[in-house]
């Protein structure tokens, strides 16, 4: 069951979130989730929530995986922060990323995107394995990286997409993604194809990044130009 409304947003608020959702009716329902969820409305627990209130054990197990989920998703967070301050990605990949992507969809996006570096990292030029032995730099992304024709096999991971997470696992000196990703840690899935294995509340976190910093600086931006315009104003 569906309930059909007509509301009103200020500009203001709608610009500085209309690029989270692909669609107006979609970012709503984000936004009212994101509410119940943040008021924690109790008929909503989930079983092993309940649980954790009347039962140590459940307790005990849902606070470490919480710990464990908060860090990833935290060291996901800083991965983007450390590759816009070592210009491994700029602004104009973050927005064009947000134009094109939702939030939930980005964060799975990453992650086979991620798969795709480890992927082309085991089939290097000289077939020695080499590019498996030590990590990649960033010099050697245009070697690493095929041209954008030759992976639309790839679906939705695109070539700026596939580019951009290849420069924010790079630019990593330690954790999941230097571990995993660019290091000597090397898995297959279930069908026999490279893998990280890193857990999702990473790529949670890293696509939670790339949103929230077009947020911030359209928020600065629309904040500036309206201190600017009123600042005209009172002088005329």
């Amino acid at each position: 069951m569906t309930r059909r409304l007509s509301i009103t947003v200020p500009d203001d608020l709608w610009d500085a979130v209309s690029h989270m959702n692909d669609s107006q009716s979609g970012l709503v329902q984000q936004a009212l989730r994101c509410l119940r969820d943040t008021n924690g409305a109790p008929g909503l627990m989930t079983p092993v929530e309940v649980g954790a209130t009347e039962m140590d054990l459940y307790s005990r197990v849902l606070d470490n995986l919480t710990e464990q989920a908060t860090k990833l998703r935290s060291e996901g967070y800083d991965a983007v922060i450390v590759a816009l301050d070592t210009g491994e990605i700029d602004l104009d990949w973050l927005e064009l990323i947000t134009r094109y992507s939702s939030r939930n969809k980005l964060q799975l996006l990453l992650a086979k995107a991620a798969d795709l570096f480890l992927a082309l990292r085991s089939d290097d030029p000289e077939r020695t394995g080499d590019w498996l032995k030590r990590r990649i730099t960033t010099d050697e992304l245009s070697q690493l990286i095929p041209a954008e024709a030759f992976i639309e096999e790839w679906g939705d991971v695109d070539h700026s997409l596939l580019t951009g997470t290849c420069r924010i696992i790079v630019a990593q000196d330690d954790g999941q993604l230097a571990q995993k990703a660019n290091g000597s840690y090397f898995s297959l899935d279930p069908d026999y194809e490279p893998a990280t294995q890193i857990p999702l509340s990473l790529w949670e976190g890293m696509a939670a990044a790339i949103f929230d910093i077009v947020a911030a600086v359209r928020r600065r931006v629309l904040t500036a130009d309206s201190m600017r315009r009123h600042g005209d104003e009172d002088a005329t």
